[in-house]
């Protein structure tokens, strides 16, 4: 017997956002990526019936994807109950709008970093999470990382791309 839309609904888990970060050497990954392309491109080249060289292709195939797997790992941001999420918003307000660029750069940067940290999911702590965020990442990297934490729970509060650093 299938289960009711009721128990469906009440059992159905918040949204997930995956965030693919590269974690292995810049000349591992490239090489990683050239040798499932060339796999990829040898797969295509063998004829339809030749069952042998289609399964030693397909193998090679397979091989090249997990070794370019390997250079990534998936980062899953898990959505907040609505309330928890709100909670924060409420503990990190938006700066005034008189304040000094700095000071509404840092509360923005604040507010990120927490619904961040909020989200994620992993074996990392919480100052793990954040050493890793301001260390290894670039900031391009770690805006997209917020942005996608944020999208997962529904809104955006980013930091304004026109505003230069400084």
């Amino acid at each position: 017997m299938s289960e009711s839309l009721r128990d469906r609904l009440l059992q159905r888990e918040r949204p997930v956002a995956t965030y693919t970060c590269r974690v292995a050497p810049v000349a591992d990954t490239q090489r990683a990526e050239q040798d499932l392309a060339a796999a990829l491109k040898a797969l295509r080249g063998v004829r339809p019936d030749d069952e042998t060289a289609a399964a030693t292709a397909q193998e090679a195939v397979a091989t090249a994807q997990e070794r370019r797997d390997a250079c990534y790992e998936q980062i899953l941001l898990q959505a907040l109950p609505p309330d928890a999420y709100e909670a924060i918003g409420d503990a990190y307000p938006l700066a005034d709008e008189g304040a000094e660029e700095k000071v509404r750069l840092a509360a923005d940067e604040a507010y990120l970093h927490a619904v961040f940290l909020s989200c994620v999911q992993g074996e990392l702590t919480s100052e793990e999470w954040t050493t890793f965020v301001h260390t290894n990442l670039s900031t391009g990297e770690r805006n997209d990382l917020y942005t996608l934490a944020n999208a997962v729970n529904g809104r955006v509060r980013a930091l304004d791309p026109s505003v230069p650093k400084g």
